[in-house]
């Protein structure tokens, strides 16, 4: 990674950081080192020992979930979130889910 000094440590929160790294090259067209830094997200996302409890119970990390609404700001291509959540759907099926029932949910509230 061209964007870590060498020896740095890393922690969970460091998700949010990877997916800025993967919009970035996804715009630059490099497509296959984004996909790796969605991957390296996902990794460090999920490694949070905080958790969240979604409203159907789901218990998610919290950088992961940090992580997944830095991959919803506007900013962030629509392609390129449509990789990530191609890793969630791989990684974590059950996640992929609650967040679609949570999502049905709020819109059902009127919550969006």
């Amino acid at each position: 990674m061209g964007f870590r000094k060498i020896g740095q440590p890393q922690k969970p929160g460091d998700a949010e950081l990877y997916i800025g790294y993967a919009v970035e090259r996804f715009r630059a067209g490099a497509i296959e080192q984004a996909n790796s830094d969605f991957e390296t997200a996902y990794e460090w996302g999920r490694k949070s020992r905080h958790k969240l409890t979604l409203n159907s119970g789901y218990k998610i990390p919290e950088a992961l979930f940090a992580a997944i609404l830095r991959v919803h700001h506007d900013h962030v291509p629509v392609k390129a979130r449509a990789i990530w959540y191609a890793i969630l759907k791989k990684e974590a099926p059950d996640l992929v889910e609650a967040l679609k029932t949570e999502f049905a949910d709020r819109q059902a509230e009127g919550e969006t």
